[in-house]
C-alpha cells in the first residue's frame, strides 16, 4: 500500500479527518490570533495529544535562503528531534554550512 493510500484510508467521505471529525484528528487546528493567547502550559498540553496547526499567520519577512536560516540557528549546531511515528523513534539532524 502506498503512503498516499494509507493516508486516504483514514478519510471519512473522501475528506481528511481534521475536516470531517476534528475531535478524532491528529491535528489541532487553531487560528493564529487564538494561538498567541495560549500560555506555554496550554500549548504543551495540546501537544501531548495532537500536532498543532496554526492558521492565518502573517507571512514572514525572512527569505528562504542561507542568510534567512542563519537567523534561526547556527548552521553547525546539532539539533535532535525526538518523537514516534511508524518508521523512526528518533531523528537526529546535523546541519552544516555546506
Amino acid at each position: 500500500m502506498s503512503f498516499l493510500k494509507l493516508l486516504e484510508s483514514g478519510y471519512i467521505d473522501e475528506k481528511p479527518r481534521h475536516i470531517t471529525d476534528p475531535n478524532r484528528s491528529v491535528f489541532d487546528v487553531i487560528a493564529s490570533s487564538d494561538f498567541q493567547h495560549l500560555s506555554t502550559k496550554e500549548i504543551q498540553d495540546r501537544l501531548r495529544a495532537k500536532n498543532i496547526v496554526v492558521t492565518g499567520c502573517e507571512n514572514p519577512t525572512m527569505m528562504f535562503d542561507k542568510p534567512g536560516f542563519r537567523t534561526l540557528t547556527p548552521w553547525n549546531r546539532l539539533i535532535s528531534i525526538q518523537g514516534t511515528n511508524l518508521m523512526l523513534n528518533k531523528i537526529t539532524l546535523l546541519t552544516s554550512c555546506e
